[in-house]
């Protein structure tokens, strides 16, 4: 079976709020692969938002005040400009030819936005950079969305996501490509769904400010950092009335029955031990921050083909890492993001890669 097609991404301690995170929560709002994709204002009342705090706040009183400050200024607005992509590879760990690797993929974009918040009023503006899906939205079906929330304190933090995308892109074999066979084609007949959360726990919350570090929204004096632990549970299902692989590498996948893999559901739990730290460069506010975990678990996994159905416990290993660097300063702040989150299933003859990355360049004016 041969599929072909035409060229068809917030932390919190108690107090004030900060608009990066809600930022990244309604980045993961918008429509992927967006031919309805349009600026989209969105107006929020904080105080709508009973028990749940979504953004960065300042540090708190139980901190060591000669490392973590709060800025004076509480209200700022911010633009920004980043790439983002996701992608699900179901590589095989007896044949490593290409041939037997299937990439899907959502139609990600670059992305251009503003954020403004003033007291407890926020007002968003985000759209697609035009010219830079994968594919043109006018040429494929394929749709997704996606969200994130986050509420985070002193020594803890979680930030929950789900998606749903009806449809995903499919990277062509090399050798398929021509005029009329570009990079990819469209698989209109593949549902994914993912949910789940990253909870931290952070082990020098007296010394060091991960809303400094992740998002300059409070002030970090002195270098610092802290050990930190992350545990993700995740749900995730894969389906396809027509086979997620082709009929030709089915020997090479999973069991190695030669039918068409109809589901592929994996809900599990990640433990990642990690390291985040935050190098102030002198004293003029300039910081570089970088974090890395890395860590296993164990996935429940479903398989489903047209004949049978298996299901069995499977080892899954995960690496989430991040950059953050930029000026973080009483009036304004600018910052360069960059993320790499990985994580792979180890099913019998297969394993099922998870990718997500982000780059951004975010400015903004406190007043």
């Amino acid at each position: 079976m041969q599929w072909t097609g035409s060229n068809n991404r917030a932390n919190t301690t108690k107090g004030k709020c900060n608009p990066r995170l809600l930022t990244h929560v309604y980045r993961g709002m918008k429509i992927f692969a967006g031919s309805m994709r349009m600026i989209i204002p969105m107006t929020l009342a904080y105080a709508a938002l009973p028990g749940t705090n979504f953004a960065y706040g300042q540090a708190s009183h139980a901190a060591d005040t000669t490392f973590i400050a709060p800025h004076s200024l509480t209200n700022n607005a911010t633009v920004y400009l980043g790439q983002f992509g996701r992608s699900v590879q179901i590589h095989s760990r007896t044949n490593h030819n290409e041939a037997a690797t299937t990439r899907l993929s959502p139609n990600s974009s670059a992305f251009i936005g503003a954020s403004g918040q003033y007291k407890k009023l926020f007002l968003y503006l985000e759209a697609s950079v035009p010219g830079t899906h994968k594919v043109s939205p006018r040429e494929t079906p394929v749709r997704g969305y996606g969200i994130f929330l986050s509420h985070f304190k002193q020594k803890w933090g979680v930030t929950g996501f789900a998606f749903y995308n009806n449809g995903l892109l499919m990277r062509n074999e090399p050798a398929m490509r021509s005029a009329s066979m570009m990079n990819y084609g469209s698989r209109g007949d593949i549902t994914m769904i993912t949910a789940g959360a990253h909870i931290y726990r952070f082990f020098n919350p007296a010394k060091f400010s991960y809303p400094a570090a992740a998002a300059a929204a409070v002030q970090q004096k002195r270098s610092a950092g802290s050990w930190a632990l992350m545990l993700t549970p995740s749900a995730r299902w894969l389906s396809s009335n027509m086979g997620l692989i082709s009929e030709q590498a089915a020997a090479f996948h999973f069991t190695g029955y030669q039918q068409p893999i109809e589901k592929v559901n994996l809900f599990g739990l990640q433990i990642k031990p990690g390291y985040v730290h935050n190098f102030i460069v002198g004293k003029e506010g300039l910081f570089i921050a970088p974090m890395v975990f890395a860590g296993a678990g164990a996935d429940w996994h479903v398989l489903r083909t047209i004949e049978m159905e298996t299901s069995s416990l499977n080892l899954n290993t995960g690496f989430r890492g991040k950059l953050v660097m930029g000026y973080n300063g009483p009036r304004w702040f600018a910052t360069i993001d960059m993320l790499v989150d990985v994580s792979h299933a180890y099913v019998y003859n297969s394993r099922v890669s998870n990718r997500y990355s982000e780059a951004s360049v975010n400015l903004g004016l406190r007043f």
